[in-house]
């Protein structure tokens, strides 16, 4: 997470001043949590948030079931199609949390025995998720992949507008 969103995220406020964490003045999750309280976010919102910037796989599981379930009441998808879009919102969640390239750590680059090479999987540490990489996760051919990428496109959009919201209420935008 960035430092200004740390910053954003701990007590500011004279009453909640007190309630900081007293081991070392470091900033602790009931800190950051209790800042989340005060910023209105639905609990798909938060969901989300915790997930991505605390690692808080029970927070990320929560935000799928209820991705899921939206997505039925929305009628975007059929019924039928339960296996597929589960796997559609795996990937999207897994492309908007894991940021940093998972070959060179986030480095951009790797060593191998005749030398320091650029990572081809990254720009600068960040992964990119492409259509190769896409088809690869959900277990698909690259062919059946393409019938199917504007319902992942769309899914991909749903959650990047639901951080989106939910940083703006923090007061944190890209």
């Amino acid at each position: 997470m960035k430092l200004e969103t740390l910053k954003k995220l701990t007590p500011s406020s004279p009453d909640l001043t007190g309630k900081k964490s007293k081991v070392n003045n470091a900033l602790s999750t009931e800190d950051v949590l209790m800042k989340l309280s005060f910023c209105k976010l639905t609990s798909q919102e938060l969901d989300f948030v915790v997930g991505k910037y605390l690692d808080n796989n029970e927070c990320l599981s929560n935000f799928y079931q209820l991705l899921v379930i939206n997505i039925y009441k929305d009628k975007e998808f059929d019924e039928g199609d339960k296996d597929l879009v589960c796997n559609l919102v795996k990937c999207c969640i897994i492309e908007c949390t894991v940021i940093k390239c998972v070959f060179c750590s986030g480095r951009g680059f790797y060593k191998n025995k005749d030398g320091i090479e650029k990572c081809t999987h990254c720009n600068d540490g960040d992964f990119i998720y492409d259509d190769n990489v896409r088809a690869n996760l959900l277990n698909l051919n690259k062919k059946k992949y393409k019938t199917i990428k504007s319902k992942y496109e769309k899914i991909l959009e749903m959650i990047q507008n639901i951080e989106l919201e939910a940083l703006e209420k923090i007061g944190d935008v890209y």
